[in-house]
């Protein structure tokens, strides 16, 4: 079970109790995608470094961002801003962090999106990436 459970990285001492209990870290900096741009990248970059050390390399899953990104939205140009900051972000977890597995959140607010609606575009969203091919 311990092989599935993740902490996150913004919880108080989260590198020490990931080391202690043999658990993953969830990297949660990059949630703010404006941390994935300068000039905060670099800092954010470093921060995650000295926390990974202090963690002892543990397993990693990566939290994408979420505010005001969503990928179902009904405008087609926050649509395409979403994709561009999950491109940018499965990059990142890849590429610089050998990450596999990302957390990514729909947007998805029951009072304003017809269920029908994100079904849809969730389903367009998976085509586009080839995940049902």
């Amino acid at each position: 079970m311990k092989d599935r459970l993740y902490i996150a990285s913004v919880s108080q001492n989260a590198p020490d109790l990931a080391k202690a209990y043999g658990i993953g870290l969830e990297l949660d900096y990059y949630c703010m995608a404006a941390n994935m741009d300068e000039p905060l990248f670099e800092k954010t970059r470093e921060q995650v470094a000295r926390e990974l050390e202090a963690a002892g390399s543990p397993r990693l899953i990566f939290h994408a961002p979420f505010n005001e990104l969503y990928p179902a939205a009904i405008d087609p140009q926050i649509q395409r801003i979403a994709y561009k900051r999950y491109e940018q972000a499965y990059h990142l977890a890849k590429g610089v962090y050998g990450i596999e597995k990302m957390v990514v959140h729909s947007g998805y607010v029951p009072r304003i999106y017809y269920k029908q609606w994100h079904h849809e575009k969730s389903q367009e969203w998976l085509d586009k990436e080839g995940y049902l091919k």
